[in-house]
């Protein structure tokens, strides 16, 4: 019988919002390399807000280019998820459709972020600009100085792409990954579902996941009966609820890492053992080196048309120490699954994916 792997949908999850973090590294590199033509001649401040309109052009652009990578990635990992069983020996049913109708709905959902970007690539060069001007009319700074201060600061913040509904601000990336994550894992549990019916199951297990919140962990280890498979009156008794009134109260909700398996009286054993704490840990380290790498890229591309300056070197100085971390991070990984120190040529391995800034992402 298939079984999920537990790593997929984060790995598909991880390499779109790695389009996520390109895009937005270039976005800010454009806005950089325009406010910094010119930055010391008369008139900058003025000149700088006549180009926006050049800039939502070039911004336009790179984001439709976006929207075709995003699309073609997302569908193809929808698919690769649905068909991503490990231990499968013949092909699975996949209902093709509903894969489709999922990944059309993750992507609306994707690309209703795209305004929110383009937005905050024209505020951030706007805001730049004003807050250059003040600090120069102060005398206490250069026009240059001041910029390139402010694009790194903001570097370092990142673009919102995002406020939902609560009014919480999400960056694109931790959005994209969230959402084409949830989607990955509900088009695996559709395949599964499929797999366990067709091969006579009508109960399924719910895996323990060292990642529980308030909303699953009261399913961990409950017994559910797949919905529109024929039940026993011993099956009845067993289940505690169909997998859709699960579903409904919470199990499965956006980022949930919990997992099914067929039941079978007498020889399914608790799930409770099988926690990967190692593993969850080396994610855990491996997402925040992502993020320091992304956000020491995002601050190196902008400071770089400006210059040499201590800014620039505290920029670069933060890079390599983001690349060192992203490094050992992927190291530790290679311990945990060789139980042996990594060779040189992986080591430089590491340094060329941290170059690219993957670290969580595996690379293509």
């Amino acid at each position: 019988m298939a079984a999920a792997d537990p790593e997929l949908a984060i790995q598909l999850a991880r390499r779109v919002a790695f389009l996520y973090q390109v895009a937005e590294k270039d976005l800010q590199q454009q806005v950089a390399r325009r406010l910094a033509r010119g930055v010391e001649q008369p008139g900058w401040a003025e000149d700088k807000l006549v180009e926006l309109t050049r800039l939502r052009q070039a911004a336009d652009r790179r984001v439709a280019a976006l929207e075709k990578e995003v699309t073609r990635t997302v569908a193809d990992a929808l698919a690769q998820a649905a068909g991503g069983l490990r231990d499968q020996p013949f092909p699975i049913r996949t209902n093709t459709r509903a894969v489709e109708v999922l990944a059309e709905q993750t992507l609306t959902k994707l690309r209703a972020t795209h305004f929110q970007l383009l937005r905050s690539v024209q505020d951030e060069y706007r805001t730049v600009v004003a807050r250059t001007a003040s600090q120069v009319a102060t005398g206490q700074t250069t026009t240059r100085v001041a910029a390139q201060r402010t694009v790194s600061a903001l570097a370092r913040q990142g673009l919102t792409g995002f406020v939902d509904s609560k009014g919480r601000a999400w960056k694109l990336d931790r959005y994209a990954e969230m959402a084409v994550r949830t989607a990955s894992a509900q088009a695996m549990v559709g395949a599964r579902l499929n797999e366990y019916v067709d091969a006579g199951r009508s109960l399924v297990i719910v895996s323990n996941s060292p990642d529980e919140c308030d909303k699953c962990e009261p399913w961990e280890d409950k017994i559910l009966a797949i919905d529109g498979a024929p039940l026993s009156p011993e099956d009845r008794r067993l289940a505690v609820a169909t997998v859709k009134e699960a579903t409904k109260a919470g199990l499965f909700h956006p980022n949930c890492t919990h997992d099914l398996r067929p039941y079978i009286h007498g020889l399914t054993k608790s799930f409770t053992s099988t926690t990967d704490k190692a593993g969850e840990a080396q994610r855990k380290t491996e997402t925040r080196a992502q993020r320091k790498l992304v956000e020491a890229q995002r601050q190196d591309v902008v400071t770089e048309p400006f210059g040499d300056s201590p800014e620039r070197q505290r920029v670069k100085a933060k890079l390599a120490g983001a690349e060192d971390e992203a490094v050992e991070a992927m190291a530790a990984r290679y311990r945990l699954q060789h139980g042996t120190e990594p060779r040189p040529a992986d080591l430089a391995r590491f340094r060329r994916q941290a170059g690219r800034g993957q670290v969580a992402v595996p690379p293509e």
